[in-house]
């Protein structure tokens, strides 16, 4: 379930943020006492020109995935690399019951 929610979110930013890739794609599992879900790290490359777009819309964008909602999302790191800007980015999604 996890790694299928982690692909499905994955392939979702990747849209939202009009990034050419995502690299360093990594989930563990999630839990407190009351939720379950997974957290989430991943890079998205997007050319530099579009960086802040693709900041402001991963900020406002509320994304869909089915069972899950994303709690969760921060942009903690943003750096230059040639023509491109990577955006290292946290998710948390939990599960909805």
């Amino acid at each position: 379930m996890t790694a299928r929610v982690h692909a499905r979110l994955c392939a979702a930013l990747s849209v939202l943020a009009g990034s050419t890739r995502v690299s360093d794609a990594r989930v563990r599992p999630w839990a407190s006492i009351t939720f379950s879900g997974a957290r989430h790290w991943l890079s998205l490359h997007v050319p530099s020109d579009a960086a802040a777009q693709a900041m402001a819309a991963l900020s406002r964008y509320d994304l869909v995935l089915p069972g899950h909602f994303v709690a969760d999302l921060a942009i903690t790191q943003r750096t230059e690399a040639g023509q491109d800007c990577v955006l290292a980015v946290e998710v948390l999604t939990v599960a909805q019951d």
